[in-house]
């Protein structure tokens, strides 16, 4: 029986509160061919310290323990890059420091892998919230181009977090210096070149909603990163003749991430919507919104700037605005 190695990477920073309920997860897996990489991007913290101290509790795991030092802090997709420079692993899986994985995770990997010999296998999930979790179950398209487009909608996740990849796609790709839409760069790139995946039907990540410290929470630069994330993946696509295939579900991105500059009263910025992908403007009409949302989407095709202003503070005084898509 195949009993491939699998690379465990590990990017650290200012994951203190978090650290030792992911470390334990990880060095309590039930699997025994595992290399541990875990690379400290300068965490102004002490979670280094609680990965080694928590290692102590598993010796046997310890020879398979790699810390790599940054010199200074560059990121999590840099720190990302250095995990691929340095996995040996046959198959490789990363893992967000603030998370934390079912004790069979690999365990369960690897009884996929063995039967279907798959470029990647994917698992369920959960989104881990302060008081309660919600179970995320996903199917994939038999069709390399569908589940492209799906991705690239994000009608499927980009969540690098529950997917093993075979590593023969290690080198493929790099993550750009970016700090939020990497994932979804990644991922896209990878489901272009794949020829075969397989889905676990069991959630084993863990995915934590509650770090307040998360890159994901939205901001200006949040904003910013996944434009740009956007602009590769399109890039991208000419470079490798799908755009035409993709091109819908390119726009309705680009209008997802846009529309904060029309609905956000911290981002508002109704030049910066007419400027950014305007070739996105009517993508509103293919997506799901409620009707209100939908009137504002329409007055800003036609630059009623002007009664959008009045129905937001209509809408404000009634409720407090909630981010939406």
């Amino acid at each position: 029986m195949y009993y491939p190695k699998i690379s465990i990477l590990v990017p650290v920073y200012g994951v203190a509160p978090f650290i030792e309920k992911c470390a334990r997860s990880l060095f309590e897996q039930s699997y025994q061919n595992i290399e541990y990489i875990f690379v400290n991007d300068c965490t102004p913290d002490d979670s280094m310290e609680i990965v080694e101290q928590t290692l102590t509790h598993y010796p046997a795991r310890i020879p398979a323990y790699h810390r790599i030092d940054h010199s200074k802090n560059v990121g999590l997709a840099s720190a990302r890059n250095t995990l691929l420079a340095h996995a040996t692993g046959d198959y490789f899986i990363f893992i967000d420091s603030d998370d934390w994985v079912d004790l069979q995770m690999v365990e369960k990997f690897v009884e996929n892998i063995q039967q279907n010999n798959p470029d990647i296998a994917i698992c369920q999930y959960y989104k881990v919230f302060t008081d309660h979790k919600e179970l995320f179950v996903e199917s994939f398209s038999t069709d390399k181009m569908q589940r492209l487009r799906d991705i690239i909608s994000l009608k499927q996740s980009a969540y690098l977090v529950k997917i093993m990849i075979h590593q023969k796609f290690q080198h493929l790709f790099h993550f750009p210096p970016i700090n939020v839409g990497e994932d979804y760069i990644f991922c896209v790139k990878l489901f272009s070149v794949i020829e075969n995946l397989s889905v676990i039907d069991l959630p084993l990540y863990y995915y934590v909603q509650y770090n307040n410290n998360s890159y994901s929470k939205l901001s200006l630069q949040n904003i910013e990163d996944r434009l740009a994330a956007i602009a590769e993946v399109e890039r991208y696509s000419h470079e490798k003749d799908f755009y035409k295939d993709v091109v819908n579900e390119i726009n309705e991105r680009k209008f997802i991430v846009k529309k904060d500059f029309l609905l956000h009263p911290a981002y508002q910025d109704y030049q910066r919507w007419a400027d950014t992908y305007p070739e996105s403007n009517t993508s509103w009409r293919h997506l799901h919104f409620r009707l209100d949302y939908r009137l504002i989407f329409w007055l800003a095709e036609k630059h009623c700037f002007w009664l959008i202003d009045k129905i937001l503070a209509c809408k404000r005084m009634l409720k407090p605005f909630k981010p939406t898509g």
